[in-house]
């Protein structure tokens, strides 16, 4: 407590943080998410609120579907990176069972939607929104996994500049097209093509810029790794998904029980709220591939001050970001709620939360995190039902309160004894 109450040892942590020697992952986040989210009144004014609120909800079965056919195989690349020395085999061996898996899953998914069961279809349980354009969605996820592998390459290799002039690359791209959507097309389609685009300028320009390449060849221990691999994801995709479903099925539940007037003002909150994640989105960039080698190396004292660090980053970001969104929102005439607000709190705890993810991955404790995200998840999805069920917006808005809240206690509980060993890192 004497440590952290220091302000002086805290500004001298920020300031040697690895945030700062990686700042070109935040002006790659800011550029991605910035352009994502500050060309909403653009999107809306080319596209119209209706186009743009369905392509919300195709993202997000984009992202449900994208874990489900991915196994979360992305995410492991860079827990495994620093485990073996022929890199370029091991990339090899990760795309060729993220390749497998994915057109297995995928031809499965497809299969049970449209088997009929004596005479019904699992597909008509989706929105219609959602079976109109499943080929879509299914060609977005691909790409969106494959984007994930390759930011993962540079991530493991430190190379943020070249994640930075890829993202300024797409983005670019991205804008130039989006400037012109009324004279090409004005559908749900065109602008989720424009974002499958922008994700494939980027991958491709990331494999071209990464000094480890893909060869023909396998891990020796292709076997053995793959089991271990699958291992790992396998609590990993439960937990991301059960954190997706609380931004997936709550948008298509909050469409169904309430007024298109409110579900219109709720997406918009979010969406502009939600950008607050972009900070720990470039926090967990670096942050795994740090405390990967942190653990390995078993140094507690520089685990402890790069928590510090980034809890300071995550804090001032968020109240920053937050009400650079809320002045943005007021001059581009897009009405916020105090719904924005509560949001905004509840994503500052996510923040800090995802902090101390990295450090849980770091250790391979995926099943803990599991657990972890299963109470919070309980304790979410049972305000979420009552607030339905009252047909109350307020209630939904700080069900997430609550879920981040969880989230952050739940998994500092165990992080605190490792970064209140005060002693030992001041002796050293």
């Amino acid at each position: 407590m004497k440590y952290i109450l220091n302000y002086k040892k805290w500004i001298e942590a920020t300031k040697s943080s690895e945030f700062i020697k990686n700042r070109f992952y935040l002006f790659g986040l800011i550029l991605q998410k910035g352009i994502a989210y500050l060309t909403i009144p653009l999107i809306l004014w080319q596209f119209g609120v209706h186009v743009y609120t369905n392509y919300v909800l195709l993202y997000a079965a984009t992202q449900l579907l994208a874990l489900l056919i991915g196994l979360g195989i992305p995410s492991a690349l860079i827990v495994y990176w620093y485990d073996v020395d022929d890199k370029s085999a091991y990339l090899t061996t990760i795309l060729s069972l993220l390749v497998c898996f994915q057109t297995l899953v995928l031809l499965g998914v497809f299969a049970l939607l449209h088997y009929s069961w004596g005479g019904f279809k699992l597909s008509l349980l989706l929105p219609n929104e959602i079976n109109q354009h499943l080929v879509i969605i299914a060609v977005y996820a691909i790409f969106y996994n494959f984007n994930n592998i390759t930011i993962g390459l540079l991530r493991a290799q430190g190379q943020s500049k070249g994640y930075f002039y890829g993202v300024l690359l797409s983005s670019l791209t991205f804008m130039g097209f989006l400037l012109c959507a009324k004279q090409l097309n004005s559908s749900v389609i065109f602008l989720t093509s424009l974002f499958i685009f922008s994700l494939f300028l980027q991958s491709a320009y990331f494999i071209c810029v990464s000094h480890t390449k893909p060869v023909f060849r396998l891990l020796p221990e292709c076997q053995r790794f793959s089991k271990a691999i699958l291992k790992y994801t396998g609590p990993i995709v439960l937990l991301t998904g059960l954190s997706l479903s609380t931004s997936t099925f709550d948008k298509w539940l909050v469409k169904g029980h309430f007024q298109d007037v409110i579900f219109k003002q709720y997406v918009l909150n979010f969406q502009f709220a939600y950008i607050l994640n972009a900070l720990s989105v470039v926090i967990g960039m670096y942050n795994l591939p740090i405390f990967c080698q942190l653990v390995k190396n078993d140094d507690v004292c520089k685990i402890k001050k790069n928590f510090i660090a980034n809890y300071i980053l995550v804090i001032v970001g968020s109240l920053l970001v937050g009400g650079g969104m809320s002045t943005y929102a007021h001059l581009t005439g897009v009405g916020l709620s105090i719904g924005f607000w509560v949001l905004c709190v509840s994503f500052i705890f996510v923040s800090l939360y995802t902090v101390n993810v990295a450090y849980f991955e770091a250790l391979k404790s995926s099943k803990r995190l599991l657990a972890i995200s299963m109470a919070s998840l309980v304790i979410f999805w049972l305000l979420f039902t009552i607030s339905i069920y009252i047909n109350e917006i307020t209630l939904v808005y700080y069900c997430y309160l609550f879920y981040g809240l969880c989230l952050f206690l739940l998994t500092a509980k165990f992080i605190y004894p490792h970064i209140c060993l005060e002693r030992q890192c001041d002796e050293n």
